[in-house]
């Protein structure tokens, strides 16, 4: 079993605006599939994927329980994908949306707040994220620069992902893109202060890169990353349709890991979040 922890897809009216405008912003990296849930579907499959979890993004305040509304209907529509909650910051009402999505039986909840314009060690998400592990819910969170905002490195760097946890402490905390897109080299500072899990989205570069992406870390480099974070700690997530589940269940693989190891990053990690 392989369970993808980091995907995205849009409404089939929408998908292929929305795709469009997010490869335009972030350098025209090419999207990998339509954006829709059938093509998620049919990369699943060529990738020998199980589950695949839907991370959806809300951008303003009033967009939450609208999303939130859908998301438990996905699983319903495909069994093989499971969404994830969206909160923002700004929801004041953050305590009755999380219990609402785990009467539901939703297991986490996505933010950004690089696309929500705030602060991560700000104090509306520290209450949300300390809410979810009140109620044993994951978190999964972007972490690290965004390749869509160059002017927002300053919202999720390494120090401030270290507050958050320093604080709080987290036992359900994902920090996407292995901790800290592009600020890899200061995965120290967080490590530092505590524990957390990270995900392997749109971080190693492909054996078979089609996006042919220079800001991908090259495997060495993330083999050694995993070594360091701890590889009971690493969840597969493709970021899907930012880049191909084939092409990167294939190169962590190829990585030296043992099938124990990869038993892990592939499935074990997750389970405990999703299942």
């Amino acid at each position: 079993m392989i369970i993808d922890i980091h995907t995205h897809t849009y409404p089939d009216k929408i998908a292929g605006k929305v795709v469009a405008s997010l490869s335009a912003a972030a350098e025209n990296t090419p999207p990998m599939t339509l954006g829709t849930e059938d093509s998620l579907i049919e990369s699943m499959k060529k990738a020998g994927v199980t589950y695949s979890i839907i991370q959806p993004v809300a951008t303003r305040p009033d967009q939450s329980e609208s999303i939130n509304r859908k998301v438990a209907s996905v699983h319903e529509r495909h069994p093989e994908l499971i969404s994830f909650g969206a909160m923002h910051p700004d929801n004041e009402n953050y305590r009755e949306i999380i219990l609402k999505l785990k009467a539901d039986g939703i297991r986490g909840i996505k933010l950004h707040p690089v696309y929500q314009n705030v602060p991560f060690d700000d104090i509306r998400f520290m209450r949300i994220i300390d809410c979810c592990e009140e109620n044993g819910m994951a978190a999964l969170v972007h972490a690290g620069k965004d390749i869509g905002f160059p002017n927002g490195d300053d919202i999720i760097p390494p120090e401030r992902i270290a507050n958050v946890i320093r604080t709080l402490h987290p036992d359900k905390l994902i920090l996407a893109h292995m901790a800290a897109w592009e600020c890899w080299d200061r995965i120290d500072e967080i490590l530092e202060a505590g524990s957390f899990y990270a995900d392997t989205a749109f971080s190693v570069k492909p054996d078979t890169d089609p996006q042919n992406y220079p800001r991908l870390m090259e495997k060495p480099a993330f083999e050694a990353l995993v070594r360091k974070i701890g590889v009971d700690r690493v969840l597969f997530g493709s970021d899907s349709p930012w880049q191909g589940q084939k092409e990167l269940v294939e190169t962590i693989k190829n990585c030296n890991f043992s099938a124990e190891e990869l038993e892990k990053i592939f499935r074990k990690n997750a389970e405990k979040m999703v299942l």
